[in-house]
């Protein structure tokens, strides 16, 4: 069945996401403050790695 018209008030969403793990990048204490030192860490390396 054809339909000539769309939901304009559907709230149906949709979100993704892609979890990479990185063991030999593991922090020894599991504090908020580590966790955001090896985020940007991560970060940087990545983008570095991305631009060679």
């Amino acid at each position: 069945i054809v339909q000539d018209t769309k939901k304009c008030d559907c709230p149906a969403k949709i979100h993704l996401r892609k979890i990479i793990k990185y063991p030999e990048n593991n922090i020894s204490e599991n504090t908020k403050s580590r966790r955001e030192t090896m985020s940007k860490f991560l970060r940087t390396s990545l983008e570095s790695e991305k631009k060679q």
